[in-house]
């Protein structure tokens, strides 16, 4: 069994040119990270907001397939009637964590401040 592991940092709203130029040696610990890893550039989806973005990167499906648009959603088609985006609208599709236990890997899920991933999955 392979023994390497992977970390997947996504750090929302912030101006790539700050991150890996202006600010690089203000951040030790990103810096660390940049130096001896990889790291890459994500094109976003479109709406580019956080919600679906974050969903369409845990997923590979587009936020139409998701049904994610945005933090508020409307139920049918009342103005009214509002709900809030979270994990049970992604529970349809499989996660990369859910396609990695698939194949028989284990994986540590550490989730900081990811509104959309709240409410945390029952399996």
């Amino acid at each position: 069994m392979c023994s390497r592991r992977i970390v997947v940092i996504g750090l929302d709203s912030v101006p790539l040119s700050l991150l890996f130029n202006e600010l690089r040696d203000e951040m030790p610990t990103i810096k660390r990270l940049i130096e001896p890893g990889l790291y890459s550039v994500l094109e976003s989806c479109h709406p580019p907001i956080t919600v679906p973005a974050w969903m369409v990167m845990m997923t590979s499906k587009n936020p139409g397939r998701l049904g994610i648009y945005g933090f508020r959603h409307r139920r049918g088609s009342s103005y009214s009637e509002i709900n809030i985006a979270n994990s049970t609208y992604v529970r349809r599709e499989m996660t990369v964590w859910d396609i990695v236990s698939k194949h028989g890997r284990r994986y540590a899920r550490r989730l900081l401040h990811q509104r959309v991933a709240y409410q945390a999955r029952q399996n």
